[in-house]
């Protein structure tokens, strides 16, 4: 049986743009979810990192990726959550992810598109994700 609440949070780490939340019964072992949070803007050259934080509560094991779509760029999020079980990831280096990507100015549809497997047991997890965004140097 698998009853985990999935709570999954997303910030743009800039003001005045959106953020989201949506909450997602996972009742099967593997399934997906999708996450739309809007219009992130990006007023000038920018760089941009993934970063995520997970917490939760009871007897379960739960295994998903993601990918995070930010207009017609796509970062892969290997590995977003790995409760009771192991995930194994590639070593390499993600853009996005494990160094900053460069950004150019304009406006982006962000979604987060989370993908799971190996889910069992019940409990409560929490995942937050936000968009680490800044100004590019100029050196």
């Amino acid at each position: 049986m698998v009853e985990i609440t999935l709570e999954v949070s997303l910030k743009t780490g800039v003001p005045g743009s959106p953020g989201a939340s949506k909450t997602i019964k996972v009742s099967a072992s593997s399934g997906s979810a999708t996450l739309e949070a809007g219009k992130l803007v990006v007023p000038s050259p920018s760089t941009l990192r993934v970063r995520y934080a997970n917490s939760g509560s009871g007897d379960y094991s739960l295994v998903a990726g993601g990918l995070l779509r930010m207009g017609d760029m796509e970062i892969p999020i290997p590995c977003i959550i790995a409760v009771s079980k192991p995930c194994f990831r590639i070593q390499v280096i993600i853009p996005g992810v494990d160094e900053d990507v460069e950004v150019p100015p304009g406006s982006y549809d962000i979604l987060l598109v989370l993908n799971w497997g190996e889910a069992s047991g019940r409990g409560v997890h929490k995942l937050s994700v936000e968009l680490d965004v800044k100004p590019s140097s100029t050196e």
